[in-house]
């Protein structure tokens, strides 16, 4: 097994569209972060990365900051 990190890239660089049409609610392109707890913004590539295995868990991500 190798010690791979998760590239650390600036946030809004890469960001995803919805294929299926536009959510109902700006909640829907969020999911909590079930390490850390913080609010992940699904279009954002770097935010996903921040929060998957090995990422940083920014604080800035944390509920109440």
């Amino acid at each position: 097994m190798t010690d791979e990190t998760i590239p650390t890239l600036p946030r809004n660089t890469y960001m995803g569209k919805r294929r299926d049409g536009e959510p109902e609610t700006e909640a829907e392109h969020f999911y909590q972060c079930k390490e850390c707890g913080g609010w992940v913004d699904k279009r954002d590539l770097s935010s996903v990365f921040d929060h998957e295995d090995g990422g940083s868990h920014p604080k800035t991500d944390l509920p109440n900051n």
